[in-house]
């Protein structure tokens, strides 16, 4: 933990029992009522993450940038006089006997419905030597990553094609950029839950083989979706609803970025403390709710600490034999006791060892 340290640059001893400062206080404060805390810190999560249920995924296309920025005027100009989707248009492909009449008749009817449509721009229509093959290509008003845009190819796949080519032996697919945003689209809310729930599963699981608790897993996993969910909810009111993006000098979008919710943040729950029961009532009798604390807990088949790895704070014979806190006497022949408390809580306030040797001479 030390190695590697900034030379000349020497830190003086600090007595953590009676440190001062925001967050030893906060500390203290929460131990005290915790269940209040509890109330407080949860209540503020979930308000955090309400936005997170409006939340509108997409790609943030040249339409996002600043209007400053030469590439966005350069855009603006391109859609405003001739198409925005020029160098990205929908590709649409027709498969079957497309010199026959009944499927050029389709492909001319769909060129038609096309052109009355404000979404698209003039298409073009390509057929290949065997004549099995036609591409239509047509591009997109506008931006090609834009809502707009997504809308149109999808009232394309879901109303138009199939109503001009109703009864023609042939298959139409569409392709292109801004198809495949849409098809990505829809796989993501479609795997997004079973990623989640795999995860956390799998995360629960591991946790439970490790503790042998079922509490402390489901803990960690109502902390991992309530601190991702008020992070991704915080994301969304000021990127997408705008919120103080003045003060920080960000741009306000339509969307988030589609693959942002398979990222989420992977915070790892805290690995707890063991405590002595028999600590923490002496030092309620010194009227202060903190104690020393045991790392690298091994839960015993009753729940109760034990096996190797298990050190009190301080020293102790415990320590020099390396005996578990487990159940059974110890040195005053009352029965040990142990309590698990949040590891910042016990690393911030843990006892004096200097005064604790004392005490014993």
């Amino acid at each position: 933990m030390n190695a590697l340290r900034v030379p000349f640059v020497r830190r003086g001893k600090q007595d953590v029992e009676h440190a001062t400062g925001f967050w030893a206080g906060a500390a203290h404060r929460v131990m005290a009522r915790p269940a209040i805390s509890l109330g407080l810190g949860v209540g503020l999560l979930l308000a955090a993450a309400v936005p997170l249920l409006g939340i509108k995924t997409g790609f943030s296309g040249v339409s996002t940038y600043p209007d400053d920025v030469q590439s966005k005027q350069a855009f603006t100009v391109l859609a405003r006089d001739f198409s925005g989707g020029l160098t990205q248009p929908a590709q649409i492909v027709v498969d079957g006997p497309v010199r026959t009449g009944p499927v050029q008749q389709a492909i001319v009817g769909l060129q038609r419905t096309l052109a009355s449509d404000r979404a698209f721009g003039p298409s073009t229509v390509q057929v290949n030597a065997a004549g099995n093959l036609a591409l239509v290509a047509v591009p997109v008003s506008g931006d090609p990553n834009s809502e707009d845009a997504f809308t149109a190819i999808r009232q394309l796949r879901a109303d138009t094609i199939p109503a001009v080519f109703s009864g023609v032996d042939a298959h139409v697919l569409v392709g292109g950029p801004t198809a495949g945003a849409v098809d990505f689209f829809d796989l993501t809310a479609q795997y997004t839950p079973i990623v989640f729930a795999f995860v956390l599963g799998l995360s629960f699981l591991l946790l439970m083989m490790v503790f042998r608790s079922v509490v402390i897993p489901l803990l960690g996993v109502v902390l991992n979706l309530l601190s991702t969910g008020a992070a991704y909810g915080l994301l969304i009111l000021v990127f997408q609803h705008g919120v103080a993006t003045g003060l920080f000098g960000f741009q306000q979008v339509e969307t988030i970025e589609a693959w942002l919710p398979l990222r989420p943040h992977r915070r790892q729950p805290r690995r707890g403390v063991v405590r002595p029961a028999h600590h923490r009532r002496h030092h309620h009798r010194r009227g202060a709710d903190h104690g020393g604390g045991v790392r690298g807990v091994r839960l015993g088949p009753a729940g109760v600490p034990a096996g190797d790895g298990v050190r009190p704070w301080g020293g102790g014979a415990d320590r020099r034999h390396d005996r578990p806190l487990g159940p059974g006497p110890g040195r005053d022949g009352a029965a040990r006791e142990a309590e698990l408390v949040p590891a910042e809580v016990a690393g911030v306030a843990a006892p004096d060892p200097g005064r604790r040797a004392a005490a014993r001479r």
